[in-house]
């Protein structure tokens, strides 16, 4: 379910219900807000909360009920709550400053007094023309002490969007927003995209949460608990959830309709998510996935269509507690705060029953209820990823963050299933968690078990409490094993206050957790430690307009590309406020200070009076705030604090070049050495040394030290340089030609390298370092896209004039639509998730990271930025790096690390798309693609000359000692580096010769004929197992590439220990997907057998996994890799029939070890501390009769194919819909047999007690006395092979 961009898509917005248009108001606007609280009304039919103080008080309602009736007016009192001790009404917490800037309450209301006492409250339905006059009267009975109009609810999917505001033409961008970003999030997870399943499938959802950490454990509680769903009702006859008769199901009835029946489809969906029926074969598995272990109760707090009054909520809540629930699942809101409501939440927390509630799907910081009110516990959305739903609200009452986006789950009318998205099916994940830790852990209270959950929660947004995530993911094995240590360690304190209920612990969202404490006067800020020098502190002064949620902003240091973005801000929650922001000690050099405002307006003066300004020490540097989408502001220059000239010694490090030395350091550099820099010359230098280096200097004279120490030389290098050492000896000039004058440090010597800035190269037509350097940055050279509105890009379009120039499209305007804004190449990689640079030149073999900047529209998830490279930006041949999905909305940067290949005039290229598959030039209106050239440094080592020789190595050795080789090594060539295969048309598959290593590279790249990714010389595999066609290219299931390596130098050989790597790309999460590993000692006549065991995929989209193999004999042997959706039986199949299987193979050459001759190689036992499917290896004449019967287990090679009525393979999941339906059969392959003894491999032979060793003529055939089949091997005496 797609919306594109351009275009109004009424059908879809429709099926949305009211989708939702969020534009700014002016003030003649009119009246309906996003967030507006209506009255539940209907013309003169209104609903009225009153509070009473006492019995007495609610005598004198119903008195006045039955004054009304004799005076013709019609008026019931329809319900009666008794609270189970009195509460204090109180107005809304932090009434006036916490709401979002949409929110509107229509609902009249009147309350004697803050913390007015209620002891319960009637519930009136009356007909009048004047409610006002009806509640003055009602105020003025003894005794009542608030009056409420009822307030409307509904439920919290994406199927209820907000309300319009402002011409539609205006805003037509951001119901596509509204519109697109469900679509794009529904559409992260697996169900939601392709809609097929198994039998049975797990939600991502499940594992997120760690549900299944529990489920071993047995419950402490004596009878099961009670879970209550309050929403649209349930499915009591769906096939995959309890029932009445056999799990005790039962519910409370409202509104004239039956809780046993859900007309929606809501409550069904909620259900699901928490209890759905596991290991029954059928649609999903849920939280609490054993009925025998709990028990709904269901409360129909809403009617069929999705809607019903905070009353019949409450109601329904009521029956819940009243019945014996201890945790009740609210996935709804909207009714806006009543005192009187959130009495009655306060009322249930003291009777122990913990509430759950959704946040609400507004996108905004409005606070929705009952999810706000401190007694319920306030869930956000996230999407499959971990990041935030962008519908999902967020304030400082959301507390807990659960899976939202795109989850599958039960619905009602024929045993359905779809894959939902909105804060309501985040709510069910922690209602589910919740109470399967109470069923282990019965002596908690409620507060206890919620504290856990936040204590034991996984951070996904700011370390600690933030508005987005709360305090972070829930995960039940984490707050099981918390709980473990005790109710007390985990939750906290469980005995409040004498006249306190367990309420009073309840604060909500930031403040829960924290113990009430007495006030205490504020600590006095400590001052702010002066900086040293000339170092200074950044000051960022932000004043927001009406919407602060509009407003981020970054300040970067343009000369040290290491530290890039040092400081950020926003978005902001309150508005017309100044927030300031100090940084860390600084010094002075060129920064950019760059705000941004995502409606596009500036911060003043439209909607309201902002402002920004920035400050280094006391000098202003930047200010303003009337812009439109933003703002850059660039200072300073780089290089204007030299590194000390004195005699004094630096405080980290010694000086490493004379300080009288006449040239400049480059300005990134200052005194620091390179990291890998060794000493090259004692801590105090002599200030008189001459600055060149005599033809022969003497070792003990250490001024005459190189001015600039080489990175790379070794502390032991000989004291004179030799003309003919290789490349890690110091740069100096040779000794036969005495500089005479001071050298002037060249580029390609070998001194520090610099980062470089690019300038635009009219030649290519794109921006180009023609120098070396640490880094290349393409500045603000590519900032913008196209021609479109406030952001036309600089020397459009800015890619390479030498391939095919690729024109960006021109939809949309800057900063609101996608766009690359910064391209930069360094040297170094990722190390743990972070870029680490080297310092080095970009360099040909070693290793790069490019970093984009870009700006994602909406949420992010519809943004793909496809990364290349060239090793030649002369002619272009673009190689893919990846392709990486926006990780969210506005600003955003991405990484990827490469190997840099042969070449010194290198380039990347960016293509940013909305939607749409992998591409170097993708057409859409709202695409940008941009290129930048970098110059890399030669390494004449990277490739080694065409014919082999032996060469000088590249470090000199003391003592040459030749590499340890088996004995017959010297018969072949020397140790060759890693190998590339090249495809085998006579194999069919891709083969390497002798090397170190062998690498497929991209001959194994893509699936069949797939959309956008069709495999090369499909299906390269040495028996033609072909692929699946179903899908599309890194969408669907591929494999990219398989590589076999060893740790230690020379050839592959027999014997040598190897680890097979595959990167594959796997479906959604990749929980569907399997991938196994199988081998073949002769890739002529393939026997394959499988390497451990099956595993899946990591995690979703590219990953790697691995498995290690002994080498045995065989001069030509194979590995192959099948990847496959769904499950089976492990070893089974070589070559699965699945519409979205691949299988590969990569044949490789191996050397011989004759000291392994006459061995045989087979699966060994596996131990407890043994690799998978390791290799191990045993004397002809050993007693190898020991490992008959695990060999006959393990060792796989026997392929037999799975044979059904009509020859085929069996379909799986549901026809009909997405990618169901589809074949999973079998592929037969000839037998292959082994056995445990064998003889010198000279013949094939047939033994068992014939006469004669029969030579068999054809595998299969009959032989010997006993009729046994004949085996390629062959086996000695009375062994038998294993078919």
């Amino acid at each position: 379910m797609f919306l594109s961009k351009g275009t109004l898509n009424l059908s879809l917005a429709l099926a949305f219900t009211a989708s939702a248009a969020i534009g700014k108001v002016s003030a003649v606007d009119a009246d309906p807000l996003i967030a507006s609280y209506e009255p539940y009304a209907t013309g003169s039919k209104q609903t009225l909360l009153v509070s009473y103080r006492d019995d007495s008080g609610h005598d004198n309602v119903v008195n006045r009920v039955e004054k009304m009736k004799g005076e013709g007016k019609k008026v019931k009192e329809s319900k009666n709550h008794k609270l189970n001790k009195t509460h204090s009404l109180k107005k809304e917490k932090g009434a006036g400053t916490k709401k979002g800037k949409s929110e509107k309450d229509r609902r009249l209301r009147w309350l004697q007094e803050d913390g007015a006492i209620t002891a319960g409250f009637s519930v009136l339905e009356l007909e009048t023309d004047d409610i006002k006059a009806e509640i003055a009267a009602l105020s003025a009975i003894d005794g009542v002490t608030a009056v409420e109009q009822d307030g409307m609810m509904h439920i919290n999917t994406m199927e209820y969007q907000q309300k319009l505001r402002g011409g539609a033409a205006d805003h037509i961008r951001e119901i596509q927003d509204a519109i697109s970003a469900t679509a794009d999030e529904l559409a992260e997870d697996a169900e939601a995209q392709h809609g097929r399943r198994l039998a049975e499938e797990t939600p991502y959802g499940i594992d997120m949460v760690n549900a299944s950490h529990v489920w071993d454990y047995t419950p402490v509680m004596t009878d099961p608990i009670k879970i209550c769903v309050v929403d649209t009702g349930y499915d009591k006859t769906h096939e995959d959830l309890p029932t009445e008769s056999a799990h005790g199901v039962d519910g409370f009835d409202q509104y004239d309709q039956l809780w046993s029946v859900d007309g929606h489809g809501h409550g069904t969906h909620c259900a699901g998510t928490i209890g759905a029926i596991g290991g029954n074969g059928k649609g999903v598995t849920s939280v609490n996935p054993d009925p025998s272990k709990f028990t709904f109760y269901i409360g129909k707090g809403l009617t069929d269509s999705g809607s019903g009054s905070s009353s019949g909520v409450m109601a329904a809540v009521q029956a819940c507690v009243d019945n014996g629930a201890k945790v009740i699942s609210m996935s709804l809101g909207g009714g806006g705060y009543s005192a009187t409501s959130n009495a009655a939440y306060e009322d249930y927390y003291d009777q122990n029953v913990l509430i759950i509630a959704a946040a609400g799907n507004g996108g905004n910081s409005a606070l929705s209820y009952p999810a706000s009110y401190p007694a319920v516990v306030s869930v956000a959305s996230l999407t499959s990823s971990g990041s935030r739903s962008s519908f999902s609200q967020y304030n400082d009452q959301v507390e807990i963050a659960a899976p939202g986006s795109g989850v599958l789950s039960t619905l009602p009318t024929g045993n359905n299933y779809a894959a939902w998205s909105g804060t309501s099916m985040a709510c069910p994940h922690v209602a589910g968690v919740a109470a399967l830790l109470w069923s282990h852990f019965p002596d908690c209270t409620n507060n206890q078990i919620r504290n856990a959950m936040i204590n034991s929660s996984v951070e996904s947004g700011s370390a600690g409490w933030d508005k987005y995530y709360g305090w972070g993911r829930v995960n039940a094995g984490n707050a099981y094993e918390l709980l473990k240590q005790g109710c007390e360690v985990a939750g906290g304190d469980s005995n409040p206050p004498a006249d306190e209920g367990l309420s009073y612990f309840a604060l909500g969202g930031k403040d829960q957790g924290v113990p009430p404490a007495p006030p205490t006067a504020p600590p006095t800020p400590s001052p702010t430690v002066p900086c040293p020098g000339a170092q200074q502190r950044f000051e960022v002064q932000i004043i927001t307009d009406n919407y602060p949620g509009e407003t981020t902003w970054t300040l970067t240091d343009k000369c040290d590309a290491s530290i890039g973005e040092m400081m950020s801000g926003g978005p902001y929650s309150t508005s017309n406020t100044p927030y300031s922001d100090m940084s860390a000690c600084a010094d002075d050099g060129q920064y950019e200070f760059k705000i941004n405002d995502s409606y596009g307006d500036g911060v003043c003066c439209s909607y309201g009076a902002g402002s920004y300004l920035v400050k280094f020490g006391t000098v202003e540097k930047a200010a303003g705030g009337q812009f439109a989408s933003s703002e850059t502001k660039t200072f300073g220059t780089c290089g204007s604090t030299p590194p000390p000239t004195t005699g004094s010694t630096p405080p980290s490090a010694p000086p490493t070049a004379p300080p009288t030395n006449g040239s400049t350091p480059p300005p990134t550099n200052g005194s620091t050495p390179p990291p890998t820099a060794p000493p090259t010359a004692p801590p105090t230098p002599v200030p008189t040394a001459p600055p060149t280096v005599p033809p022969t200097p003497v070792p003990t004279a250490p001024p005459t030290a190189p001015p600039t120490p080489v990175p790379t030389a070794p502390p032991t290098a000989p004291p004179t340089p030799v003309p003919t050492a290789p490349p890690t000896n110091p740069p100096t000039a040779p000794p036969t030609a005495p500089p005479t004058a001071p050298v002037t440090p060249a580029p390609t010597s070998g001194d520090c390298a610099v980062a470089q800035e690019a300038v635009f190269d009219s030649s290519y037509g794109v921006p180009r370092c023609a120098n070396m350097g640490s880094s290349c940055d393409s500045l603000a050279l590519l900032d913008g896209r196209g021609t479109i509105s406030n952001g036309n890009e600089p020397n459009r379009s800015n890619t390479n004039n030498n391939g095919n120039t690729c024109n960006d499209g021109n939809s949309g305007s800057y900063h609101g639509d996608e766009s690359i804004d910064q391209i930069t190449v360094t040297a170094g990689d990722i190390e743990s998730g972070v870029p680490v640079p080297s310092g080095d030149f970009i360099t040909e073999g070693g290793r790069a990271y490019v970093t984009v900047k870009l700006w994602c529209w909406g949420s992010g998830a519809s943004d793909t930025a496809d990364i290349y490279l060239t090793k030649d930006a002369s002619s272009p041949d673009w190689e893919p790096l990846d392709s990486i999905t926006c990780p969210g909305g506005g600003a955003q940067t991405i990484v990827q690390a490469f190997d840099v290949p042969k070449g010194t005039n290198q380039s990347i290229r960016v293509n940013f798309r909305y939607n749409g598959s992998p591409s170097t030039c993708s057409p859409g209106g709202y695409d940008d693609h941009d290129d930048l050239i970098f110059t890399v440094k030669e390494d004449p080592s990277v490739t080694p000359p065409p014919t082999p020789a032996p060469t000088q190595p590249p470090t000199p050795v003391p003592t040459p000692v030749p590499t340890p080789m088996p004995t017959d090594a010297n018969d072949g060539p020397p140790p060759s580096p890693g190998g590339v295969a090249s495809y085998d048309e006579g194999l069919g598959a891709p083969k390497c010769s002798f090397a170190s290593s062998c690498d497929s590279g991209g001959l194994l790249n893509g699936r069949a004929n797939i959309n956008n990714g069709a495999e090369p010389n499909q299906p390269n595999t040495l028996n033609s197992c072909t692929d699946g066609t179903g899908g599309s290219y890194h969408s669907d299931e591929s494999i990219d590439k398989i590589v076999v390596s060893k740790a230690s130098g020379g050839d592959l050989t027999e014997g040598d220990s190897v680890t097979i790597t595959a990167t594959i790309w796997c479906w959604s999460s990749g929980t569907s997907d399997r991938i196994d590993f199988y081998h073949t000692a002769d890739a002529s006549q393939p026997a394959w057998t499988q390497i451990g065991l099956r595993q899946v995929c990591p995690g979703g989209g590219l990953q790697t996994v691995t498995k290690q193999f002994v080498l045995p004999q065989g001069s030509t042997q194979a590995f192959r890799a099948n990847l496959m959706y769904g499950s089976g039986t492990a070893g089974v199949n070589s070559c699965t029939s699945g519409s979205y299987d691949d299988t590969d193979d990569l044949v490789i050459s191996v050397r011989p070890n004759p000291s392994i001759q006459g061995l045989v190689a087979s699966p060994g036992k596996i131990k407890h501390d043994d690799v998978q499917g390791a290799i191990v290896y045993a004397e002809k004449d050993a007693a190898a009769d020991m490992m008959e019967k695990e060999l006959q287990e393990l060792n796989q090679s026997t392929e037999k194919p799975t044979e059904d009525d009509d020859g085929k393979g069996k379909g799986k999941g549901k026809g009909g819909k997405g990618k169901g339906g589809e074949s999973v059969g079998t592929a037969s392959a000839t037998a292959k047999y082994v056995c445990t003894k064998h003889r010198p491999l000279t013949a094939n032979i047939c033994d068992e007690g014939s006469p004669a060793d029969d030579t068999c003529t054809s595998e299969g055939q009959s032989c010997g006395r006993k009729g046994k089949k004949c085996w390629f091997a062959g086996c000695d005496g009375d062994e038998e092979a294993n078919e």
